[in-house]
């Protein structure tokens, strides 16, 4: 699949070059605390606590038994304790359902209300920090008073998190009249980078692998039990891979169409082959990450809505989507 001109998508790629910087104000920051946070963390979430080196940062995430996500966030370790950042609509259910685990284990998860975190974006920050920030993908440092980290993906992309005085640090590191950027910015970065954004009614409906969570190192098979982890080795050893996350772009979708997670896809001749996963407007136009069933790869899709049809064109992902599937990348 080869990506087509992407109008809508250029809209969102043209606005983080060469750097902007967005104040995270959808996304919650949970505090995790204690001697048994390691252990406790570690027998909970589908990837490898254990592996993630002091200041640095993976992506997560936490199943049901059944292995359905609830949860897709980024981890960070600092000293003996962890922050996650959590997107909001999804934090307080998160946060309640793993607090009922702690039992008798030394282990406190709190909200973290200090300050947002901060985003920064675009490749006209690495050339004017000389070296400040991170530049290995999952590293972190600290910086002044606070927390920096660099997260994969095309393009060059951090995340800082510290009391909103201690930002400014980080702040100066960046070139002069840096412009704002808003959280769907942000959100839009993460979906061309490769990662999934669950929320809403997508929430338990996708083991890792759908979401790509095994491309991206997301997902660990070698870490050890937590809850779901049998459904989700099953899916690979057991079986080729029959959903993935995949990206498209639609540059003319009326502004009233109620598109978010959880809207279906169909096909020329068939509907529900796919649903949406995230959705980020532009202009007129959508990035659509969504769940598709890959036997119709190769069919026109299109959002299965009211009014005038709006075709899907496919978006390239900064990998092979198609990997361990019986698909051909074509």
């Amino acid at each position: 699949m080869q990506p087509s001109d992407a109008t809508s998508v250029d809209r969102f790629t043209d606005q983080i070059n060469p750097t902007v910087v967005a104040t995270l104000s959808e996304i919650t920051v949970l505090h995790v605390a204690g001697t048994d946070a390691a252990a406790f963390l570690q027998s909970q979430f589908c990837n490898d606590v254990a592996a993630l080196p002091d200041y640095g940062v993976q992506l997560n995430g936490y199943c049901t038994p059944k292995g359905r996500l609830l949860a897709v966030f980024h981890l960070i370790r600092r000293g003996d304790g962890f922050m996650m950042l959590v997107p909001e609509s999804v934090a307080p259910a998160f946060r309640k359902r793993l607090s009922m685990f702690v039992l008798r284990a030394d282990v406190t998860i709190d909200r973290w209300t200090i300050g947002a975190p901060i985003a920064i974006l675009g490749g006209g920050a690495a050339d004017a920090s000389a070296g400040e920030l991170p530049d290995v993908p999952g590293q972190g440092c600290v910086h002044g008073e606070s927390w920096v980290g660099r997260l994969p993906g095309p393009t060059p992309s951090w995340i800082a998190l510290g009391e909103a005085g201690s930002l400014d640090s980080v702040r100066a590191a960046l070139p002069p009249d840096t412009p704002t950027a808003t959280d769907a910015l942000w959100r839009a970065s993460r979906l061309l980078a490769g990662e999934p954004i669950l929320a809403g009614d997508a929430v338990d409906r996708f083991v890792p692998q759908m979401l790509n969570l095994d491309l991206i190192d997301g997902l660990s098979f070698r870490k050890g039990c937590y809850p779901g982890q049998e459904i989700v080795a099953r899916t690979r050893y057991l079986g080729k891979q029959k959903r993935r996350m995949l990206l498209y772009h639609v540059d003319a979708v009326p502004t009233d169409a109620p598109v978010g997670p959880g809207s279906a896809i169909k096909s020329e001749s068939k509907s529900g082959v796919g649903e949406v996963l995230a959705a980020e407007r532009s202009g007129d136009g959508l990035l659509l990450a969504v769940v598709l069933r890959l036997e119709h790869l190769r069919s026109q899709l299109s959002l299965d809505i009211e009014g005038p049809d709006c075709p899907l064109a496919p978006v390239a992902l900064p990998y092979d989507a198609l990997e361990g599937t019986d698909f051909v990348n074509a």
